[in-house]
């Protein structure tokens, strides 16, 4: 591996490894915003007439991505399907399943992740797999912002007297 892709590859590892934990975190900070800003709404607009519109609220099915269709990555997936295939290894299934879902999600951190934590040898990396891996880390900043800006972090981390207004 070239030296200047693997301490690339090196250096965009870490950083999805650390926004990886960031976005856990705000999720989790998240959620407990949301517990207790969701009360409170339900409370001020009780008797108003106004529809709640976190009810209306429509999930969107993940896409599937086809970037394991390239010929490199599919050489690598039957590879490292093949390592952790439970008829493999005794029926541990875990790691079949996290390659399997990390090709499903389109995600190469994870699938890097996973063939890491088996000790399976990644081979040679190339740009297009940098590229990749740089798409991903710049998804997951837009994702902590989406998190942090949203509306029930402000409103918990609002002082107590404009949380009414």
């Amino acid at each position: 591996m070239n030296n200047f892709i693997k301490k690339q590859f090196n250096q965009l590892r870490s950083e999805w490894r650390d926004l990886t934990k960031e976005k856990r975190e705000a999720e989790a900070l998240l959620d407990i915003a949301w517990s207790f800003f969701y009360p409170e709404f339900l409370l001020e607009i009780k008797g108003k007439n106004i529809k709640n519109p976190f009810l209306e609220a429509k999930e969107v099915a993940p896409k599937k991505s086809s970037f394991f269709e390239n010929e490199e990555l599919k050489v690598k997936y039957r590879k490292a399907a093949t390592l952790t295939h439970p008829d493999k290894t005794d029926g541990k299934i875990d790691s079949f399943k996290e390659i399997s879902k990390a090709r499903k999600e389109g995600c190469l951190n994870k699938f890097y992740d996973q063939l890491r934590s088996e000790k399976i040898n990644i081979g040679e990396l190339s740009f297009l797999e940098i590229e990749k891996m740089e798409s991903e880390i710049l998804q997951l900043k837009k994702d902590i912002e989406f998190i942090t800006k949203s509306i029930y972090m402000e409103w918990f981390f609002a002082e107590d007297s404009k949380k009414k207004q």
